[in-house]
Order: structure tokens, then sequence, then C-alpha cells
């Protein structure tokens, strides 16, 4: 997980390590924008959704195989009329 995240204000809020980045956002929202009423799960929930947008994980090549019962493949291939 990142140890900085920029808040929607501009301000970037860093850290040593994740749960510090969580703490010291929380806190920065708590200050700069009590209406938002920010906690630990919403800072941490916002902070990895930041980390999915970013693309700082690398893609997966393949996911691997699905697979799908025969009636629902028929399903699909029927046409209404």
């Amino acid at each position: 997980m990142r140890t900085t995240a920029t808040c929607e204000c501009g301000r970037e809020v860093s850290a040593d390590d994740a749960e510090a980045l969580v703490t010291n956002f929380v806190e920065h929202c708590r200050q700069a924008h009590p209406e938002w009423e920010v906690g630990d799960q919403a800072a941490r929930n916002y902070i990895e959704a930041l980390d999915r947008v970013t693309g700082s994980v690398e893609p997966l090549d393949e996911i691997g195989s699905v697979e799908v019962p025969q009636e629902a493949f028929l399903a699909i291939l029927q046409v209404d009329d």
C-alpha cells in the first residue's frame, strides 16, 4: 500500500507506513474537513481505491479458467423471435 495520498483539497498527506498514512489522513480530514466525518475504515478504503485507480498494482496477464454450466451457455445461444 502507498505511503502518500493527496486529499481532494490538494494537500498531500504522507507517512512512513500504510497504517500511519491512514492515521495521518484521518487527522488531516478531521482538522481541514470536519464536515466529512472520515473514520479509519473510510480513509483506508479511499487510499486502497487510489492504489487501484492509479495502477500502482501490476495487472495480471491471465486471470484463470472459468467454468460455465452447459445449460447457461446454451441459454445464451438461444435467440428470441
